[in-house]
Parts: C-alpha cells; sequence; structure tokens
C-alpha cells in the first residue's frame, strides 16, 4: 500500500518523530539520574544550614528548600532593625568559622550581596535597604556538573540522530542500501 506523503517528507516526519524521542528521553533520564542526586545535595545544604547561627535580632526567617536535577537550594529571608553592614559582618564571620570563603561583593537591584564559595557549594547573603528595617536573604545553593559544554554535546548528538535518520530514513523505507558514488571507470 503506498504512501499518500511523499517518501521525503515521510522520512523527515520519521526523523522528527525520532528526534522528540531522543528529546523526551534525555529528560527523562536527568530526572531519574541526576534527580535522586540533587535531592542528596539539598539534605547536604540543610545539614550545612544547620551549622550557621541566625543573626540576633531578625524574625521571620522560615527555610525554604529546592532541588531539581543539577541544582539544589535552601535559604531563608528575615527582617531585621540591625544594618547591612553589621548583617554582613556577622554572617562573613558566621560562614567563615563554618569553613566557607568569601568570594566577592556586589550590588544589583535586589540590594548587597556577598557571595561565597565552599567547596562545590555557593552561598550568598543578599541585604536590601530599608528605611524602617532591613530584610535581607541567606541562600546556599549547589549546582550539579552539567555545563555548557554538556548541554553542546546533547543538543549536537540530537541533531546527528535527526539528521542521521532523516537522510537514512529515505533508504531504509524504500528498502533499499545507499549507493556509495566513487569514481567511474570510463
Amino acid at each position: 500500500m503506498a504512501s499518500s506523503a511523499p517518501r521525503g517528507l515521510l522520512s523527515i516526519r520519521v526523523g522528527t518523530i525520532c528526534f522528540f524521542l531522543a528529546l523526551v528521553g534525555m529528560a527523562g533520564w536527568q530526572y531519574a539520574v541526576n534527580g535522586p542526586r540533587a535531592v542528596r545535595q539539598e539534605q547536604r545544604l540543610a545539614s550545612e544550614w544547620g551549622r550557621i547561627r541566625t543573626m540576633e535580632g531578625s524574625w521571620g526567617g522560615r527555610l525554604q528548600r529546592m532541588s531539581k536535577p543539577e541544582m539544589a537550594g535552601v535559604g531563608s529571608t528575615y527582617s531585621s532593625r540591625t544594618p547591612c553592614p553589621e548583617i554582613f559582618s556577622h554572617y562573613d564571620a558566621e560562614l567563615a568559622r563554618n569553613g566557607w570563603v568569601h568570594e566577592q561583593a556586589a550590588r544589583d537591584a535586589a540590594g548587597t550581596r556577598n557571595e561565597y564559595r565552599k567547596g562545590q557549594y555557593r552561598a550568598d547573603v543578599t541585604c536590601a535597604d530599608g528605611a524602617v528595617f532591613d530584610r535581607y536573604r541567606v541562600n546556599l545553593d549547589w549546582w550539579g556538573p552539567t555545563s555548557d559544554a554538556r548541554g553542546l554535546l546533547i543538543f549536537l548528538t540530537l541533531a546527528a540522530l535527526f539528521l542521521l535518520v532523516a537522510k537514512g530514513g529515505q533508504y531504509l523505507l524504500r528498502g533499499q542500501r545507499p549507493v556509495r558514488q566513487g569514481p567511474t571507470d570510463t
């Protein structure tokens, strides 16, 4: 029985279906393999969080936890009448006591932020200057080893699969093998 679609179009459809199946497979693999690792990292961060003393005179803090493949984090937002420089001084000492190294300070729309690192973990303390009281946030984060190189590798693999299936599908649907064109003898 003949297909109503041209063979080239049918091979592109087969290639597209394979491409999307590979994409869904990669996403499933991400959750199956990296999801549990992120949960373990979240638990380690929560344990690390328990060793950091909250600044005296702060209120409203509630630990928020999050994990998804390749990232995990814990953090809390507090309010305090203490000025930001004193908040930073407290957390500089607290984090250093627990092995964290201060990396940099920055200022952006959220306020002033100090960033720290401890092995594969990152921390930041962000303080938003307020008129009556200051709000500040303390975060501990883990970002998995997913890098741009791995993402590029996945993209190139899927693109190659798509092209291979789209081109090879023309021959597979006809039940033929590709014919190699070589130099001809005359």
